[in-house]
């Protein structure tokens, strides 16, 4: 088998998918092949197998626990995946998109040298450093429809310290340059208190159709199937961090997420409808508040330097409450499953 930058693969494939990562590191980040820890030099699952989780919803199966506990096969088609999907849905630039929005025709070897280079800065960038990192993963037939990696704050130090010296922090979303008025109260959060959500992604449309049964390509179930994808990625991930939480002992307050992906955003500030009189109105939001709001180059001036998508892609940080919002995607879990279940059922009828 022959990997390439635009097709999916599957765990079969996992020995291909690795060795293009080691390849890929090796051409474009030489210098950091022993200073990164890449997801390959892990001797497999390790530490308490009762960590890893796995379940069964309809054609679907649930992993998740600290990313250590998972299946390495897993964890390499979920990176892959991950920011194939991203590169695909235009979060990262027109230049690794095959078909560019601006009607400007790429070389092929032009995308593909932009792809290969996107691979190798994300598949071992800073988010994946932490040694506490949990996962959650929707897995079919051996390929990775959605997934979510939550990366929980490790020290004591508050959030106004940890502003002044970005470095000591392994939460990516404090590494950026922005600041909060003093007496603002988040500064007096401690960082261990909180998790920060990271590389959220469903598999794009062309993924699942390949993939998924043909009794669910139909319109209808198709929705309900894509629809219960997103529910399980984003309640599992606020269950693993909870089970973690109870087994480490640590209280959990407060969630971070930065993103310039509009799906994302949409889930977190509700998606706008026009009414019948012309107005909008925005549905389905969850209570949240925006820490800041700007070019991935200003947040970010060293990592986006001579990048176009630096200026072209609006970075948003929010954050919200960890008991509100794990509660709420309960909710969105067992509203899924039930319009899935209800689906299957009028099939079999």
């Amino acid at each position: 088998m022959t990997y390439n930058t635009l097709d999916y693969f599957s765990v079969d494939a996992y020995e291909a998918v690795r060795a293009a990562h080691r390849s890929l590191v090796g051409r474009y980040r030489p210098g950091e092949m022993d200073s990164v820890t890449w997801y390959w030099n892990r001797p497999g699952a390790l530490g308490d197998a009762g960590a890893y989780h796995r379940e069964e919803f309809g054609p679907f199966t649930l992993h998740s626990g600290p990313m250590v506990n998972l299946p390495l096969e897993l964890v390499a088609i979920f990176l892959d995946s991950q920011v194939k999907t991203y590169m695909d849905r235009d979060a990262l630039g027109e230049a690794v998109r095959p078909a560019p929005r601006n009607g400007t025709p790429h070389d092929d070897a032009a995308t593909t040298a932009a792809r290969e280079r996107e691979l190798a800065r994300r598949i071992g960038g800073g988010s994946l450093q932490s040694t506490s990192l949990l996962m959650a993963v929707v897995e079919h037939r051996g390929y990775v429809l959605g997934g979510m990696i939550v990366n929980p704050g490790k020290t004591e130090s508050t959030i106004a310290e940890v502003m002044q010296a970005p470095s000591t922090t392994s939460i990516a979303a404090f590494q950026a340059k922005f600041s909060l008025p003093p007496g603002d109260p988040f500064l007096s959060m401690k960082e261990n208190a909180i998790i920060d959500l990271v590389r959220y992604f469903r598999a794009p449309d062309h993924v699942l159709r390949k993939t998924l049964p043909s009794s669910l390509l139909e319109r209808s179930a198709y929705r309900k199937a894509a629809h219960l994808i997103r529910a399980l990625t984003i309640s599992e991930a606020f269950a693993v961090t909870a089970r973690w939480a109870g087994s480490n002992r640590r209280v959990i307050t407060t969630c971070v997420c930065e993103t310039p992906n509009d799906d994302v955003k949409a889930l977190i500030e509700g998606k706008r409808l026009r009414r019948l009189d012309g107005s909008e109105v925005k549905v389905g939001a969850i209570p949240h508040r925006i820490l800041t709001c700007s070019t991935g180059a200003e947040l970010y001036p060293v990592a986006y330097q001579n990048r176009p998508e630096g200026q072209s892609k609006i970075y948003t940080l929010y954050t919200f409450d960890f008991a509100d919002i794990a509660a709420r995607a309960r909710e969105y879990r067992q509203g899924a499953l039930a319009a899935y279940a209800q689906g299957e059922a009028g099939d079999a009828a």
